[in-house]
């Protein structure tokens, strides 16, 4: 599978949200930029996201980031914190963060 983000692109992700760099998170950071530019990754409330299953079009994850521990309820999510769902909600919720900002700034 190719991914349009740079190594840098993504080693750069891994530092802004406090993630290990090893290549395993790697790939699952390119695999969250994947979830979130081709728009499978809603905010359902404040904190809880709904992220799409890039394979199966009729499955949907559930990420939780504002209560308690982070979790997803897809099978990753319950074996590690770093499921490529939790990583496309902290995206999604980094870029609407950021485009708040400019919204405010303009």
């Amino acid at each position: 599978m190719k991914f349009g983000f740079s190594q840098q692109e993504i080693i750069a992700t891994a530092k802004s949200l406090g993630l290990p760099q090893d290549g395993f998170v790697q790939r699952r950071i390119a695999r969250a930029y994947d979830l979130v530019s081709t728009d499978k990754v809603t905010e359902v409330t404040d904190g809880i996201f709904r992220v799409r299953s890039q394979y199966e079009p009729d499955k949907a994850y559930i990420v939780n980031l504002n209560h308690g521990e982070p979790s997803c309820d897809c099978p990753d999510g319950e074996r590690t914190i770093n499921c490529k769902h939790r990583i496309a909600s902290l995206l999604y919720a980094q870029r609407q963060a950021q485009a708040i900002t400019i919204i405010k700034t303009t």
